[in-house]
């Protein structure tokens, strides 16, 4: 059983089914179109912006772009992404300092095996040996510094580096409205 209160003070509760609240308690918990996994809410956007608008645009609304710490909530987010979005990784400061929105690195999320794994787990791996990150310059001379869950034909499951400057759908990560 969860229970809680939203911010306008009504008291929720539902039962957890595998990490998720049931939709109703969800809409209270995160707001409409939202959807609740672990501790967190995430919003999958239907419009498109480019990284940096993306970026600020979650943190005017209170949130950020999702920072992934584990296998499930990769999973989850893969699941629920049906097109490639924005996540909060970029190696804008640094080529090849990948680094997410709260300023960690790439390798300081979350416990050192999974995040030593990042690498080898999440990014695309070509079979021509050319992996992700490719900091690839055709379409953008400045080269690709923002990291996408998915791409346009190769699914959602893995991250892909682009340029900064596309727009693409990004997915908002808030702490529920629990007081």
């Amino acid at each position: 059983i969860v229970s809680g209160f939203t911010n306008s003070g009504v008291r929720v509760s539902g039962v957890a089914v595998s990490g998720v609240i049931v939709s109703g308690v969800t809409r209270a918990l995160c707001g409409e179109g939202w959807r609740l996994f672990g501790v967190k809410c995430y919003y999958f956007s239907t419009d498109k912006l480019n990284w940096i608008m993306s970026r600020a645009y979650c943190a005017e609304t209170g949130g950020h772009l999702v920072i992934i710490t584990s296998r499930d909530e990769q999973d989850f987010l893969s699941s629920h992404a049906h097109e490639t979005h924005w996540i909060g990784l970029n190696d804008l400061e640094t080529e090849g300092k990948w680094m997410w929105v709260n300023n960690q690195t790439l390798t300081e999320t979350g416990n050192i095996l999974v995040s030593r794994l990042f690498y080898k787990l999440f990014w695309y791996k070509r079979t021509d040996e050319q992996h992700e990150p490719d900091n690839w310059r055709q379409e953008d001379e400045s080269g690709e510094n923002c990291a996408a869950l998915g791409n346009e034909s190769l699914g959602t499951d893995v991250w892909f580096d682009a340029s900064c400057l596309k727009k693409k759908k990004y997915i908002l990560v808030a702490l529920p409205a629990v007081m």
